[in-house]
This record gives C-alpha cells, structure tokens and sequence, in this order.
C-alpha cells in the first residue's frame, strides 16, 4: 500500500518585528530544538492568544515531536477562526495531512476540502484529496480488482467535484456578503 500522503506544507510567516519569543522560537525550531520553540510559542499565547504565527508556529513544533493530536487541535482552532485565509487553508490541509496519516479518511477529505475552498491553487491539497478519496474507494469497496487505474477517481473527477464545491462555496460567500451588507444581525462572521 502506498502512503498516501505528501509532506506537511510548511508555511512560512514573517515576523514582522513579533515577540522576542516568537524570534527565539523560530530560532529554536531552526536547530531542530522543537520543545523549547514549542515553549516560546506558548509563552506567546499566554499574552496575545490571538497571534496566528505564535499559533501556527507551535503547531508545527508539535508535529514535529510527533504530538499529533496537539497539533491538529492547535491547526483547527487556527482553520476556523477568522485569521488570514492563507493560514487558515494552511491549517486546514495540516489537519488533514494528520488525520490522513491516521487513517481519518473521510475527517482528511473534509479538511482537504476546506483548504481549497479557502485556496483552490493548492496542488499539494489537491493531490492528497485525491489520494484519500482513491483510498476511502478502496477501504469501501475492498480494492475493485477490475480498476486498473489503482481505484479512485482520475483528475476530471476531481477537478470536477472541486469546481462544485469552489461553486457552492462562492454563492455561500455572496450570501454572506448580502447578509452582512443588509446589517442582518442574523448574520455570522465565519
């Protein structure tokens, strides 16, 4: 079976002249030292618990001790808030990357998803919701021996389902904007 996952996108956020601690723990998190950049981070989030880089940053610091569930709990808590949306689609695809390595397929699907409906340029999102949705076919059907392709959908499929989300996602977005624009106080900020 092959692994059906790419690599954990690491995203890269500028510091802006940020905290000493952010700095030092980017620091540490470059000398592989990812308890204490995981300490910095924290120590960030105790003063400002809405820094996005401290955030993301200590998600990765948590990856990268193999503390998954921490992570995913940081990633998501970033993916639904109402941060940059370049953070919050790279939140979203490191849930899934997550959940994937733990077979959580149809919990990757949803997040893969979600990362390119905030993104739809990611290729990386992109081919690893077509891996899981070829191996959640599988899982299901128990492998189709008559698919020489290897199960799954081909790239039209795909290519197809995501412009049907990008679509539902778009109107979703006008409505929201009508919402809003109208002052509907039944309105949420998502």
């Amino acid at each position: 079976m092959k692994y059906i996952l790419l690599p954990v996108l690491f995203l890269t956020l500028a510091t802006h002249a940020q905290a000493p601690d952010i700095r030092k723990g980017n620091e540490y998190f470059r000398n592989g030292q990812f308890g204490m950049a995981e300490q910095h981070y924290a120590s960030v989030l105790k003063s400002d618990p809405q820094n996005e880089i401290a955030r993301y940053n200590l998600g990765l610091a948590l990856y990268h001790q193999q503390k998954f569930r921490e992570a995913e709990e940081v990633w998501q808590k970033l993916a639904t808030g109402s941060g940059a949306i370049s953070t919050r689609a790279a939140s979203h695809y490191n849930a899934g990357v997550i959940r994937s390595h733990e077979k959580r397929l149809e919990e990757s699907i949803d997040s893969y998803k979600a990362a390119l409906r905030l993104d739809p340029n990611d290729k990386e999102a992109r081919e690893n919701l077509q891996k899981a949705l070829s191996e959640l076919k599988k899982k299901q059907g128990g492998g189709g021996g008559g698919n020489k392709g290897g199960g799954g959908m081909n790239k039209d499929e795909a290519d197809k389902q995501l412009e049907k989300l990008q679509e539902k996602e778009s109107n979703l977005q006008k409505r929201m904007q009508k919402k809003s624009a109208s002052g509907d106080p039944q309105s949420k900020d998502w």
